[in-house]
């Protein structure tokens, strides 16, 4: 059962980043929330949903998602160097250079 529903997340998470590079964002943010129904800790489909929060500017939504996935997974370095960038565009640049060493470190 347990691999069912591994396969099932991954499948929805490929379908999610297939629709958001066809700028179907809305499509891809429901896959990658089913997704997370399936398994609420994949830090995967957590980045994910931030890039897609990014994507659409709401950088507040965006940040919270990847820190969840930094949450879960702490050496993560797509979503800290995500975090770095959400950091850098609002301004907040020492936070975003020590994220982006940390990226670097894992």
């Amino acid at each position: 059962m347990k691999q069912i529903k591994a396969k099932e997340v991954n499948r929805l998470i490929e379908q999610a980043l297939n629709l958001k590079q066809k700028g179907e964002l809305l499509k891809a943010e429901r896959d990658l929330k089913k997704a997370l129904k399936i398994e609420p800790n994949n830090f995967i489909a957590l980045n994910n949903l931030g890039n897609i929060f990014s994507v659409k500017n709401d950088l507040k939504k965006a940040e919270f998602f990847f820190s969840k996935a930094i949450n879960i997974k702490q050496d993560y370095s797509n979503a800290i160097f995500n975090l770095a960038l959400i950091n850098e565009e609002t301004g907040n640049k020492v936070k975003a250079i020590k994220l982006y060493k940390n990226a670097i470190k894992y």
